[in-house]
């Protein structure tokens, strides 16, 4: 993720409690001495996770056999005593990167220590000062890269003091920076000179537009961009590359050509398109030698009744009283003419829609027409001929039908503004399947349609696969496809898979030749990664693959609906990944893993607005562990914080974005668990292993499977379904079995079909961790170790542990986080010493700043036209009712009951006695309501 100061914003009070457990014994009397947040600086060590020691040399990191591993004391990687790692990190984003004194400086690295990360991964640090207020480079006019010296020494001495506390770090190298093409002097290749930005906007370059942000995806082709790159990374790794405290590089983050000319996101500035024109160009002369050759391979001559229009009665020329025959025309509601309008076709064989009124309510009218034939692969066009007075936007969608089932509502739908002359309009898309029943639709009246009419003269659906452009006379004739395979009418497909060829070749060349620098010039001898490997979908994934040490991805729950003009203004899902373990982190495991790869997760966000975020961390730390990946890395600290005063960035007095841990108790109190749940299970040894394997007709499929070029998961699950296969991920064979893809074009060994199973279980003695799915009613997912058992869900079901048992109080909203974990290293049934935490849903008190429709939460919209943001301030006093009410039971116990409760640093506030021999439990059994911050249970 890239973040800049729109993205960050001061939150307003909003009350909100998370709700710890306390016995309800001590609730009253200490009441005053609760406080809504975690004060970092003063946690306990009993409630923080487990230390690590100093990163000395043989520690460290190389990768083998799939993970990672530090060299061990011969410093030699690949030998008998090199021993596995995982790392649970921390992203850490300007201006925490540069902290200005070595006390505060100390005084992050503990926080983040006692949170128990082990990693952090440096993010941002090459963002322009204006975005994040610091940078590793210096605010002028000096060409880059040259950098700061002042935030240089800060990040030097953070990074000493990371390594003195056993933090690793990860590095990120080309994320934020965007280049200037006046002091940069990047070279326009049209006038062989350095063109300035204020230049590139006059009347001579009047093609051009500015630098798009952070330079994406220019730096991936542009020679002076990479040249300048490379220098950078010399500067910056000169200070690191030696000391084993870095653990790991990432040359960019979240970049693609592949996806943005696939994904149509983002239009190249026509003076760097030109350059890769001639990239292009000269891919063609080495593939084909002469232009014949690839007139053959791109087109061919039409079939008859290819450009015919496939629709009846597309002219209007027949009607059916005064409406046109052989078309269905919808509306809803039904009375929706009566009221508002009505439609017929005129003399002129126009369909003619009028709307008289302004409809108070949803109004809808469809003109439909089904019984199409498409074929799986080819392109289709729809043209329409309309007008408008006024000028209104009109919807065409095509829906393609698989057995009845309609499977792509949503995918062929584009949206086209009508102008008050008749104007040709067209879109195109590539089916996904072969089908007998594709459905045109033309919604000419939307929901809030203004009064007026406006006139379809005609309506064309052909076939899109002939050529434009055939028997093109030279190279540089043979023009980029400019747009994505969505909405595009391409001259050709052949023409197109090559365009998506030379783009993953463009790409491989970038990450190739930047590894090699990083390896042999600068001889980094650590792992290394390209970008993210579902950024260009199975093509980047198998570009990561061929070319990088591991591979990476990012994952965020319940991303929020930002409108970028105005940030305030939002929406979301609010859902439990609990209820949507098919979108959760195992979706991204199971799609994106290479077999023989460290796999990593380096940004892992939950969004804090979500009522079910405290789920968030420790499922994901399960699952992690469970699938047995290598590194995920929270996202974020505290990015922006406060601005540049310390003071405010160390301690804001609001919560400062989407996803900062930084106030948020929730994340506070369970970081600790999720740590030592990630860092030191073991995979379950009776998991089963399953390898997709994976070949270039697969690959091509991916981009026609009508899912988001990013999304693996729907692209794979729709190419087994089209090959009437089980699949590994709509049957739900990736919750309880460890998925790797295989890139091969032998499948004979793999895809194989296998039985799920409901959970892994082990007989060997080692930290293993066993996760288990309750039934549907159930609603939760019990997580065991050896020394820790937490529960997630609505608590129906009981934690059980020496004797003793949780469970959720009768009628209470008790969808929870609990954790029960042994306080002596013992095995949970044989301890005598418990820490219990228990989190509930975020409550948000202020019913004018959220509001929930349908499961949604989104803002509301104030008297001044903004919505307030939807995050919980963390001063003290913002309490109402507990969101999580426990019961404690006991029967036939035979020790004494000791209830330490705690506050929210892990101090005990009080001690509890709850004797069985105190004159009114004489019997053994007991139960105690639980509500409230933490407690230590002992048995003596």
């Amino acid at each position: 993720m890239v973040i800049s100061l729109k993205d960050i914003f001061l939150i307003p009070v909003v009350k909100a409690l998370y709700f710890l457990l306390i016995t309800t014994i001590s609730l009253s009397a200490h009441a005053k001495n609760e406080i809504s947040h975690v004060n970092q600086d003063n946690m306990s060590t009993i409630v923080s996770s487990k230390f690590s020691e100093a990163i000395t040399p043989e520690k460290a990191i190389h990768a083998k056999d799939g993970h990672f591993y530090t060299v061990g004391l011969d410093l030699k990687p690949g030998t008998a005593d090199d021993k596995r790692i995982r790392f649970w990190g921390i992203n850490l984003s300007p201006p925490m990167t540069f902290p200005e004194t070595n006390e505060d400086a100390k005084r992050l690295v503990i926080r983040l220590k006692k949170l128990g990360f082990n990693l952090v991964r440096l993010h941002a640090i090459d963002m322009l000062p204006k975005k994040l207020y610091l940078s590793i480079f210096e605010d002028s006019n000096e060409s880059y890269p040259v950098l700061n010296t002042k935030n240089l020494e800060s990040l030097k001495m953070l990074v000493r003091l990371l390594k003195q506390h056993g933090i690793y770090v990860d590095l990120t190298l080309k994320l934020g920076y965007t280049f200037d093409s006046n002091k940069d002097c990047i070279l326009i290749k049209e006038v062989n000179k350095c063109v300035p930005d204020s230049d590139l906007l006059t009347e001579k370059y009047t093609d051009a537009i500015k630098m798009p942000a952070y330079s994406k995806p220019l730096d991936l082709f542009n020679k002076e961009m990479i040249a300048l790159q490379k220098t950078y990374f010399k500067k910056i790794l000169k200070y690191f590359k030696n000391d084993p405290v870095l653990a790991m590089v990432e040359i960019a983050n979240e970049n693609s050509l592949i996806e943005i000319f696939l994904e149509n996101n983002k239009r190249l500035p026509p003076v760097y398109a030109k350059e890769l024109d001639v990239l292009w160009e000269q891919w063609l002369f080495n593939k084909y030698e002469n232009i014949d050759n690839l007139n053959v391979a791109w087109y061919q001559k039409d079939i008859p009744g290819r450009r015919e229009n496939m629709l009846i009665n597309g002219f209007f020329n027949k009607t059916r009283g005064n409406l046109p025959a052989d078309w269905k025309l919808t509306q809803w509601p039904l009375d929706g003419f009566a009221k508002w309008g009505g439609w017929k076709v005129t003399e002129d064989h126009e369909l003619n829609v009028n709307v008289n009124h302004i409809p108070h309510k949803y109004w809808y009218m469809f003109i439909t027409q089904a019984g199409h034939q498409v074929v799986e692969g080819d392109s289709y066009s729809v043209t329409i001929r309309a007008k408008s007075n006024p000028p209104r936007k009109i919807q065409i969608s095509v829906n393609v039908e698989d057995n009845g089932k309609s499977i792509q509502a949503n995918r062929y739908k584009q949206v086209i503004q009508l102008d008050r002359e008749y104007r040709d309009y067209r879109i195109c898309f590539k089916s996904i399947i072969s089908s007998i029943n594709a459905r045109l639709t033309i919604l000419p009246v939307l929901a809030d349609s203004n009064p007026g009419e406006l006139w379809i003269d005609r309506i064309k659906f052909t076939s899109a696969n002939y050529a434009i452009d055939a028997n093109i006379s030279k190279f540089e004739k043979a023009s980029r496809p400019v747009q994505g395979l969505v909405n595009t009418c391409p001259e050709s497909r052949k023409k197109e898979l090559d365009y998506i060829q030379f783009l993953v070749d463009i790409e491989t060349r970038y990450y190739s030749d930047m590894k090699t620098y990083l390896k042999d010039e600068l001889q980094i001898s650590i792992p290394i990664s390209g970008v993210q490997a579902n950024y260009g979908g199975l093509l980047g994934n198998k570009i990561m693959n061929d070319e990088m040490d591991y591979i990476d991805v990012h994952y965020y729950w319940d991303h929020p609906n930002i409108n970028r003009n105005n940030p305030q203004q939002w929406h979301m899902k609010n859902i439990s990944m609990v209820d949507h373990l098919d979108k959760s982190i195992l979706n991204t495991i199971a799609s994106n893993r290479n077999l023989g790869k460290p796999f990593t997760i380096s940004e892992y966000g939950m969004n804090l607005a979500n009522e079910y975020a405290q789920e968030g961390f420790v499922l994901g730390a399960a699952f992690g562990a469970y699938q047995d990946i290598d590194a995920i890395m929270v996202f974020d600290y505290n990015a922006g914080g406060s601005g540049t005063d310390s003071r405010k960035r160390m301690q804001p007095n609001q919560l400062t974005g989407w996803y900062n841990i930084l106030g948020d108790t929730r994340s506070e109190i369970l970081l600790p668990v999720a740590a030592d749940i990630f860092k030191n299970t073991n995979l379950s040894g009776d998991i089963k292993s399953i390898t997709i394997a994976v070949n270039e007709k697969m690959r091509r499929a991916a981009l026609l499977s009508g899912a988001s070029i990013r999304d693996n998961f729907n692209s794979l699950s729709e190419i087994e379904r089209r090959a009437k296969k089980t699949s590994i991920f709509s049957k739900g064979l990736y919750l309880n079995n460890k998925i790797s893809l295989l890139h091969t074009e032998n499948l004979s060994k793999h895809n194989k079909e296998l039985k799920a199973e409901n959970t892994a279980k082990s007989n060997d003695d080692e930290q293993i961790i066993d996760i288990n799915y309750l039934a549907d009613n159930q609603r939760a997912i019990m997580i065991s170790t050896p020394t820790t058992s937490i529960m997630i869900g609505d608590m129906k079901e009981s934690i059980k542990f020496s004797g003793l048992q949780i469970i959720g109080a009768s009628g209470a909203d008790q969808f929870c986080t609990v954790s029960v974990s042994s306080l002596d290293n013992k095995p949970i049934n044989k301890s005598n010493n418990f820490l219990i935490r228990a989190i509930g849903k975020g409550k948000n008190e202020n019913t004018d700043i959220i509001k929930v429709n349908n499961g949604y939460r989104s803002c509301v919209v104030g008297n001044n036209g903004k919505c307030s943001n939807p995050f919980f301030h963390p001063e003290a006093g913002a309490f109402s009712k507990s969101s999580c009410n426990l019961v404690l039971s006991y029967k036939n116990l035979e020790k004494n009951i000791l209830v330490e409760t705690l506050d929210y640093n892990g101090n005990v506030l009080s001690v509890n006695p709850l004797s069985m021999n105190n004159g009114t439990e004489k019997s053994g059994k007991g139960a105690k309501n639980l509500t409230g911050v933490m407690n230590i249970i002992r048995l003596h």
